[in-house]
């Protein structure tokens, strides 16, 4: 027969034991839970890192498009200035690529065993883990916009370019009712043997900046293209598939006052709305003006007196011009000869200019011509360059 005593000091034995294997486990769970919260710490630091070097380095790009090997230099200067675990953060000129044709700086931050700068681990020492690897990777970019806003900020509208007139009474330039008459044909009940022309030196240009331009929806008189009608788009990818959402009225109601995912440049496709989205159109017009309802027209502001978005608040009350405004947006303009059709069709964009949305007049807006926002898709024979036009900085990668 088996003593009860010794029954149970084989079982205080076996208790001992489950105990030892249970703190085994806990501590392996907390080596875990330190060793991994440690790295996802060190990470985020050496991403830090990457991030505002890249953004340092595309800085100097900002200011001069060629300077490759100052942005590189700033760029790993500025990782110098930071740290990662608790030690100053190294980055080697290999660690640092500058494209000047993107105007992108890409900078890693390499902590490896190979570089002899692993990142060395507590408690996972115990299981022979005694320092892990860590690479981040940042891309960032100095990108032209125009006067305060960039590209991908573009109304969800278009107008036609503005073209020469061949028999108007407004003068050389169509007025908000002359139509588009590329053949020559009668105009509106008056003779007009010539041909009204369009060309990349009749477009809305500088000069025009102050000029008024009513916005109305497509068909609003006349016969053709009216300067003053606009056509709701959808943006596409470069494989011309829709993005952004794509279409529909609420999506297009938003992007009045949100920016689009993309940057547009001249010659990009996008694609007309079906229908004039009246409604949201209007809505969206009102959503806009709301953004910045203090801000007027002053005729005669602006360096050259051509007028300019006036802020009756600034200078102690007397009132300066402002462009900073978010009533301030660049719009594409696309070719009169292109003339969008009913339901859906691929338009390319011919120009992009800024304008400042005024108020309500009647069943149309009114806006003031800002002038054109330069292409900067590296076409060698565009007249327009980048040189002059602000930056601005983003990560990209």
């Amino acid at each position: 027969m088996i003593e009860i005593g010794s029954k149970l000091r084989d079982e205080k034995g076996a208790a001992v034991a489950l105990v030892a294997l249970s703190m085994v486990a806990m501590l392996s769970a907390v080596a875990l839970a330190v060793d991994v919260g440690m790295m996802v710490t060190t990470r985020t630091e050496a991403q830090r890192v990457s991030d505002l070097s890249a953004l340092a380095g595309a800085g100097i790009l900002a200011i001069d498009p060629d300077a490759e090997t100052a942005a590189r230099a700033e760029a790993i200067n500025f990782a110098s200035l930071n740290t990662v675990r608790g030690e100053i953060a190294v980055v080697l000129p290999a660690d640092v690529d500058v494209n000047l044709d993107s105007s992108t700086v890409t900078v890693r931050m390499v902590r490896t065993e190979m570089r002899g700068t692993p990142v060395g681990t507590f408690f996972a020492r115990i299981f022979g883990v005694n320092a892990v690897d860590i690479t981040t990777t940042a891309t960032a970019i100095a990108e032209p916009v125009g006067p305060d806003w960039g590209t991908d900020c573009m109304l969800p509208i278009m107008l036609p370019d503005r073209w020469s007139e061949s028999l108007s009474t407004n003068g050389p330039w169509p007025g908000a009712d002359d139509s588009f008459d590329p053949v020559g044909n009668d105009n509106k009940g008056k003779v007009d043997p010539s041909p009204d022309l369009y060309s990349s030196e009749t477009g809305y240009t500088d000069m025009s900046v102050g000029d008024p331009i009513e916005i109305h929806k497509a068909g609003g008189g006349g016969g053709g293209i009216n300067p003053s009608w606009y056509y709701p788009w959808t943006p596409l990818d470069e494989a011309d598939q829709l993005i952004d959402d794509g279409p529909g009225a609420a999506t297009y109601r938003n992007r009045f006052t949100t920016c689009l995912q993309g940057t547009y440049l001249i010659g990009d496709s996008i694609l007309t709305e079906p229908g004039a989205m009246v409604g949201p159109t209007n809505t969206g017009f009102n959503d806009i003006f709301n953004t910045d309802p203090v801000m007027t027209w002053n005729a005669s502001g602006g360096d050259e007196g051509e007028g300019c978005p006036w802020d009756p608040t600034l200078n102690d009350g007397a009132g300066e011009c402002r462009y900073s405004s978010p009533r301030i947006r660049p719009m594409p303009m696309f070719d009169p000869t292109e003339a969008p059709d009913h339901g859906r069709k691929q338009v390319h964009i011919r120009n992009i200019g800024q304008v400042f949305v005024e108020s309500k007049s009647g069943n149309a807006f009114m806006a003031r011509w800002m002038g054109l926002v330069p292409s900067y898709a590296g076409d060698a024979s565009a007249d327009s360059t980048t040189e002059g036009l602000p930056k601005k900085l983003r990560l990209i990668r």
